[in-house]
């Protein structure tokens, strides 16, 4: 596969800038629109990109809050994570990374002083904001920035560009909806919390759905903040599947109730590939998709229960608390 080079990347931010910028100003209102990060960084400085000649790989790129304006793209021979912070000489000599990561994360405030922040494997990625590198004189501030050990061109092609900043904008978008409901919290506290609480609920949506919004009740006392997949507005415009890949990174865990098959084996995979922790319910007696049954036996993500009409609130208990202490 071939990997990109500088005018690959400078195209890829040129159409995932836009693409948010035009999105954004069609579909949203003022009021959301006012509260997203990234349009103010795009109107407030340029973009900077780096890509990894080293044999680890990878690119990365990030706003840098100042002029001058427009896309600049430099080459290097560095590990990327090391690239794109350019630390001074004797820490790329003597630092030891303060962690080690393979997955998709995100690192959010704070100031990490004298050594290198971290190494990564393949296959992560990384998204920062609002971070700080200092080292006696030496200050590094990072508005925002993501970093990839993927410098394929599939990875960064035009399509993707596209695809990722609409996905975006749907998280954004479910954001606005459940602030509706939660008026008494500021933005920055609601997200926040929004992680640590929400579970994006799948399933049938036609003859499930009072199935779901059952499991969405109990999960609600709870004191969980449950979305149905089909309930996230149409920005902009995508269908299920491409919902369900914008929001499943952005919960704390998904739901997807497989009593009837209606196409559950499509998030089943989608969740698998992309290590969401997932919990798979399943009604005695109905006849779920055979192609979910028993599939993710093997799996260190997703946990599968069944449950009947008289202790589904039970299991509803039993299930989320296994979840997230990833009990066996």
């Amino acid at each position: 596969m071939a990997n990109i080079r500088e005018a690959d990347l400078q195209r890829y931010l040129h159409r995932y800038n836009e693409a948010y910028f035009e999105t954004a100003e069609r579909l949203l209102p003022p009021t959301l629109r006012a509260q997203l990060r990234k349009l103010e960084l795009i109107e407030a400085g340029g973009i900077r990109g780096h890509v990894s000649t080293n044999r680890s790989g990878g690119a990365a790129w990030e706003y840098t809050g100042r002029k001058p304006f427009g896309v600049a793209v430099r080459y290097g021979s560095q590990r990327i994570e090391d690239l794109i912070f350019d630390y001074p000489s004797d820490m790329l000599r003597n630092g030891y990374p303060v962690f080690f990561r393979g997955d998709s994360f995100s690192l959010s405030g704070g100031t990490f002083k004298d050594g290198r922040l971290m190494e990564l494997v393949p296959p992560a990625f990384v998204t920062i904001n609002d971070l700080y590198l200092t080292h006696g004189s030496w200050i590094r501030p990072v508005l925002y920035a993501e970093i990839s050990t993927d410098r394929s061109e599939e990875f960064w092609s035009d399509l993707n560009a596209v695809t990722r900043a609409k996905d975006e904008l749907v998280v954004a978008a479910v954001d606005q909806m459940q602030l509706e409901s939660n008026r008494e919290l500021s933005l920055e506290e609601y997200i926040r919390r929004r992680k640590g609480r929400q579970v994006l609920v799948c399933g049938d949506y036609v003859s499930g759905r009072d199935r779901l919004d059952q499991i969405m009740a109990m999960l609600r006392d709870a004191e969980y903040e449950p979305i149905r997949l089909d309930q996230i507005p149409d920005y902009p415009h995508q269908d299920l599947r491409q919902k369900f890949r914008a929001m499943a990174p952005h919960v704390r865990f998904l739901i997807i109730d497989d009593s009837s098959a209606a196409g559950q084996i499509a998030e089943v995979v989608m969740a698998e590939a992309g290590r969401w922790i997932t919990l798979v319910l399943r009604l005695q007696g109905s006849q779920s998709s055979y192609m979910t049954a028993g599939g993710t036996a093997t799996s260190t993500v997703f946990r599968e229960m069944e449950y009947s009409e008289k202790d589904v609130e039970s299991v509803l208990r039993a299930g989320p608390s296994c979840l997230t202490s990833r009990c066996p």
